[in-house]
């Protein structure tokens, strides 16, 4: 399948979104990949959304988002809607890991990955492509045609972080996050591991 994920980043800050690549690298062996990373395209992002998906032509488009971005996707998900009703858009990332409901309650969200999206996205892919149904493809959550939303329950935390490729970053202008890095000076920021020690009363996880 042709799939295109979309880093909605317009506020135009350089934060890479490490997530996404893991993502990539999780899906790019059976599926043909195209990022759109909006961060370095806040002001023109109509005219470069649209020809790409009309270059690309993707069978599916994915969001990676967080709470504070989930408003410019939506808003970038409105506008691939009205030119192309026909192509599925997916969330993923840690606002609908937080906030499911709210997340797959909006008219312009079809479906949502919760938690880890690795093994999770890579089988809703395989799903779609064979023309298979998506009942229980863990960590999945999805709207049928008649708009009822189907739950699936979720995925168990990937204990072997070992198993996991590492992310791809061939698909990111990484020069240009270097460069522009607002923390940490000519540099780039690495996960080193997943989840937390700590158990803060007012952490939302």
């Amino acid at each position: 399948m042709r799939v295109t994920l979309i880093n909605p980043n317009l506020d135009g800050f350089a934060l890479h979104n490490a997530g996404l690549a893991y993502l990539i690298s999780a899906i790019e062996d059976k599926h043909e990949v195209k990022l759109l990373d909006m961060t370095f395209h806040p002001k023109r992002y109509e005219k470069y959304i649209l020809s790409n998906i009309n270059e690309f032509k993707p069978d599916i488009i994915g969001f990676s988002i967080t709470s504070y971005i989930f408003i410019h996707a939506l808003k970038i998900a409105s506008l691939i809607r009205s030119r192309y009703p026909e192509i599925p858009l997916v969330y993923g990332g840690v606002h609908p890991t937080l906030m499911p409901e709210e997340t797959i309650r909006h008219p312009l969200v079809d479906a949502i990955c919760i938690v880890e999206g690795e093994i999770s996205f890579k089988e809703y892919l395989q799903r779609l492509e064979n023309k298979q149904g998506l009942k229980g493809v863990a960590g999945i959550w999805y709207k049928e045609a008649t708009g009822n939303t189907i739950r699936n329950p979720l995925r168990p935390f990937i204990e072997n972080l070992d198993s996991l490729r590492f992310p791809n970053w061939d698909y990111w202008d990484i020069e240009r996050y270097i460069n522009n890095n607002i923390y940490f000076v000519d540099s780039l920021e690495h996960l080193t591991s997943r989840g937390c020690p700590f158990s803060c009363a007012f952490c939302s996880v």
